[in-house]
């Protein structure tokens, strides 16, 4: 019985040598030695599963800010991409700002008046006192006071005159000036009743004070009044307004009387043809036209005369004038000119204006005239 043998203190110590599992802590806690080892064994796995969680919670930290990191690059990351997209680097570009002010209500109120036009050469006065201050109607100023016909010119009107420059009467025909009788017809021819602008103006015939009528053309790029050129529009009295013009008008039955030709009277370019032949230029078919228009307005009876230079054979020089003259009397007709208003006529080179001496006299000497023979 050698177990009975032993003493206390060495039983007491065989349970634990015997009982002690492998890893670590008492199967059993039979005394406080025991119970105490427990506890602490316990307290140690305790911390290490609170470190655990904790070092846990640390990395679930962590993790969570860098995919939180991460989520906010991926955000900066499309952010460029769509910067990319809409502009590559360029700087957008800012969106322009109005800084138009709306309009107070006086503004919107108020709107700016349209300029006045502007009256040409208005002097005060009737149309003596106009013409008389003009600067270039002094010699038609004495003309008319000397004539007796300036009571026309101050009466109330209104008138529309056609006045003849200084330098368009110091050219008048021999005849004109010295007769007074005459002289009355001239200066009534120049004038039309009414209050005639030169934006009112009508293409064709107009009546004048003589009875006659003029022609205006407006196909250029001045108006011309029988061919005569208006030189300047529009000096307004306060009966009426005068265009000043640069020759002298002559009624076309007075123009017979004078000896002189329409041509002169109407103020036409020479009428061309082609060399040795009947053709008539086309820049001379615009000279006819107007010639037309005021045979038809004034039922005007005239000779178209057909003339040569000296060249060659004066019987071809003859036929070829008649053939000239029956070519315009031919196109005239067909233009409204009644045929039993015009005769035509070759005279050859029988009736020469000057030495066929030069090729410029000769040019003279090759013409159509129209004379006319009355109304």
């Amino acid at each position: 019985m050698a177990d009975s043998t032993k003493s206390r203190d060495e039983r007491k110590d065989e349970p634990e040598r015997r009982g002690a599992p492998v890893g670590g802590s008492p199967a059993v806690a039979d005394d406080g030695d025991v119970a105490f080892g427990g506890m602490v064994g316990t307290a140690i796995v305790t911390a290490v599963i609170i470190s655990m969680l904790a070092l846990g919670g640390f990395f679930n930290d962590g993790s969570s800010d860098s995919a939180k990191s991460d989520k906010t690059e991926e955000t900066v990351v499309d952010d460029e991409n769509e910067a990319d997209h809409d502009g590559g680097d360029e700087e957008a570009e800012p969106e322009p700002t109005t800084t138009t002010e709306a309009p107070t209500t006086t503004e919107a109120a108020e709107e700016e008046p349209e300029p006045e036009p502007e009256e040409a050469a208005w002097v005060e006065g009737n149309l003596m006192d106009v013409a008389d201050k003009s600067g270039q109607l002094d010699t038609l100023v004495g003309i008319v006071g000397a004539s007796g016909a300036g009571a026309v010119l101050e009466a109330p009107g209104p008138f529309t005159v056609f006045a003849p420059s200084d330098e368009a009467i110091a050219n008048i025909p021999e005849g004109i000036a010295d007769d007074p009788a005459i002289l009355q017809r001239v200066l009534a021819y120049h004038v039309v009743a009414g209050n005639v602008g030169s934006a009112d103006l009508v293409e064709g015939a107009v009546t004048t004070l003589d009875g006659s009528d003029i022609n205006i053309n407006l196909s250029g790029a001045a108006p011309t009044i029988n061919g005569v050129n208006v030189v300047e529009t529009d000096l307004t009295a306060n009966n009426g307004v005068i265009h000043i013009i640069d020759r002298v008008l002559i009624p076309p039955d007075l123009q017979a009387q004078l000896g002189g030709s329409l041509n002169e009277a109407l103020g036409l370019a020479p009428i061309n043809f082609e060399v040795n032949s009947a053709v008539i230029t086309a820049d001379s078919t615009a000279v006819l036209d107007g010639a037309a228009e005021f045979l038809i307005a004034n039922n005007t009876v005239v000779e178209i005369a057909g003339h040569t230079d000296s060249d060659g054979d004066p019987a071809f020089n003859l036929q070829l004038s008649q053939d000239r003259a029956d070519a315009v009397m031919a196109y005239l007709t067909d233009q409204g000119v009644p045929a039993e208003n015009m005769t035509a006529v070759g005279y050859g080179e029988d009736q020469p204006v000057a030495e066929n001496d030069t090729p410029e006299n000769k040019a003279k000497n090759r013409r159509i005239e129209f004379v006319s023979a009355g109304s």
